[in-house]
């Protein structure tokens, strides 16, 4: 249930609607000026995702690295 009601100090005006659809809580989640922060947000996760993904890659390769050397006999120990 929503916590703002039409009894504040404000009334009925339209700052009191605008409080009132802006109440997350009101009929589950927002529907209306949320697109911009969502997009913001997926971009993000996703610019999330690569960078560990890259940092996973580049230690991975770096260790086939090691790897590949000392089965070649350049290096003295397996990593």
């Amino acid at each position: 249930m929503s916590h703002k009601t039409f009894d504040d100090p404000h009334g009925t005006s339209d700052r009191a609607r605008q409080g009132l659809l802006d109440n997350k809580c009101e009929h589950g989640g927002k529907r209306h000026r949320t697109s911009g922060r969502r997009r913001r947000m997926s971009a993000a996760k996703r610019q999330r995702v690569k960078h560990r993904l890259a940092v996973k890659f580049k230690a991975k390769s770096r260790w086939l690295a090691q790897a590949r050397a000392y089965w070649r006999g350049e290096a003295e120990e397996h990593p």
